[in-house]
């Protein structure tokens, strides 16, 4: 098995540290994917670092997050979108009463071919 390279792009992660330096921490991560194709990728990415991530960035609770991306041999672009929060209602806060529901502005679903959700 071929490990598959990917690009950390992020200003949001704040702490690259061991993990022996740092003080235990509870925290939620939501994951989510989302595919676009290589001519809108870096749209996509200009509307998560302007929109997206800034409207994240006011939600009490949110800790920061970090987006990877991987190009795939069918031509499309992988995004892979990890935030975290202090907690089950900071979730909620971003994300609704239904947290397990994806949560897309409109512009970014229109540079979406596909998500996994």
């Amino acid at each position: 098995m071929r490990a598959s390279r990917l690009r950390l792009r992020t200003r949001q992660l704040h702490h690259l540290v061991p993990a022996r330096a740092v003080p235990a921490i509870s925290l939620i991560a939501r994951v989510w994917k989302g595919w676009t194709t290589r001519e809108n990728a870096a749209d996509y990415q200009r509307l998560l670092q302007e929109k997206v991530l800034p409207g994240l960035k006011r939600i009490e609770g949110y800790r920061g997050g970090c987006v990877l991306t991987k190009d795939d041999k069918d031509g499309q672009v992988e995004f892979l979108v990890l935030n975290f929060f202090e907690s089950l209602e900071a979730v909620r806060r971003f994300a609704g009463s239904d947290y397990t529901v994806p949560v897309f502005e409109p512009e970014v679903r229109d540079c979406l071919t596909r998500s996994n959700h």
